[in-house]
């Protein structure tokens, strides 16, 4: 460990940033957040007009957003689990501190949901956790990292939102594995159970997708009533 890494090892176990500065520092996050909703929603108006007209099923559900930015609490548990120093300089490395959900109908969708997204943001980053064991977990979906546009007090900043793509079984495992077993997820008996429930959701998806070539949908076929949710 070099100098410069040790003095950021050294300070990332000391807080150095109060939950008032915290809440004060997101405002810009809140804003990019409605910012890069909005355009999700009416890209997502589009697509699915498209794939009503062309299949007979929506691609896009629902978009769900943080209800307001990532908790203080949790900004500071990442910050000391990835080294970084806990100041505001730190939580500016963080891409999650807002971010919206897209829920697509099926897993072929979500590819067709990220370059829709590409168009809007072309320097996006992409995290593709789709391919089986990419996360030890069992997490799967992609992120997409973009970078918003907003005007604070006549001053021009590009704030990171992420977006994260995936379909209702993937979002009800994360859904899960967060609320219900959060923090027990180290037990390897409760690690296994996930690691196996999401094998299972894989075999389910393809199930999914081939009844869709028979014209069997699994879902509402005409799902426009679709919104931006906010989640706790």
């Amino acid at each position: 460990m070099d100098e410069k890494e040790a003095i950021v090892a050294e300070a990332a176990g000391e807080i150095q940033i109060t939950e008032e500065e915290y809440r004060y520092f997101t405002v810009p996050y809140i804003m990019a957040q409605g910012v890069v909703g909005a355009q999700l929603q009416n890209s997502a108006i589009t697509l699915n007009e498209i794939a009503n007209r062309e299949r007979g099923c929506s691609i896009v559900s629902k978009i769900i957003g943080r209800h307001g930015p990532k908790k203080y609490s949790s900004a500071i548990g990442k910050l000391q689990k990835k080294g970084r120093p806990c100041t505001l300089e730190g939580a500016s490395t963080l891409n999650d501190i807002a971010g919206l959900r897209v829920i697509v109908a099926y897993e072929d969708d979500i590819q067709t949901v990220v370059d829709e997204i590409l168009d809007l943001y072309p320097d996006a980053e992409v995290k593709n956790f789709l391919p089986e064991g990419k996360k030890l977990s069992g997490y799967r979906g992609i992120h997409v990292i973009v970078m918003a546009k907003i005007v604070v007090d006549n001053e021009i900043l590009y704030i990171p939102v992420e977006i994260q793509v995936m379909t209702p079984l993937m979002s009800d495992w994360s859904l899960r594995q967060h609320d219900d077993y959060k923090g027990l997820t180290a037990d390897k008996e409760i690690g296994a159970f996930f690691r196996k429930l999401s094998k299972h959701y894989v075999e389910i998806e393809k199930i999914r997708m081939a009844l869709r070539e028979y014209g069997v949908f699994l879902v509402n076929k005409n799902d426009e009533d679709f919104h931006v949710y906010y989640s706790d």
